[in-house]
């Protein structure tokens, strides 16, 4: 034990004496944390995403509209079809495709409940995981406005 002590000791004189080493123990992480601090993030802006509305109803067109205009999203096309979807993915235009259920609104005003498929390109799992919640979060808030005029007696 007491060579490697010895060892570790004569090791730290080396690296204190010579400036080059000291700039690597101590420069280069420093360097790291700046450069992945500014250059990295979650953030994300202008992510372009295809709609499959089959209702395409006043409340869709509502919802299309409430996330077009938030900066996250950039609505890039209109999709027809759910066989459209996989080329929209392997062209590399989109980064996710909303798909909204055939009578969107009517099941909305009847069950209280409808469906809206997020699907998201998972190559990038993180980007893919910021595009849901960020629908999500635009989601709950149309969902919010719609209930504020409940009062619960």
């Amino acid at each position: 034990m007491k060579r490697f002590i010895g060892f570790i000791k004569k090791e730290f004189y080396h690296i204190f004496r010579d400036r080059r080493s000291l700039f690597i123990l101590f420069g280069m992480p420093i360097a790291q944390i700046l450069l992945f601090g500014f250059a990295i993030t979650n953030e994300i802006n202008n992510v372009d995403i295809a709609i499959l509305d089959h209702s395409k109803d006043a409340t869709t067109k509502e919802i299309i509209n409430k996330i077009a205009a938030s900066k996250y999203f950039s609505i890039k096309q209109m999709v027809n079809r759910e066989a459209d979807i996989a080329s929209v993915f392997k062209k590399g235009e989109v980064k996710a495709v909303l798909n909204f259920e055939k009578d969107f609104s009517k099941n909305l005003i009847k069950e209280h409940k409808a469906t809206i498929q997020i699907i998201t390109d998972a190559t990038d799992p993180n980007t893919a995981n910021t595009i849901s919640n960020y629908v999500n979060a635009i989601l709950q808030k149309y969902q919010k406005e719609l209930n504020k005029d409940i009062t619960m007696v």
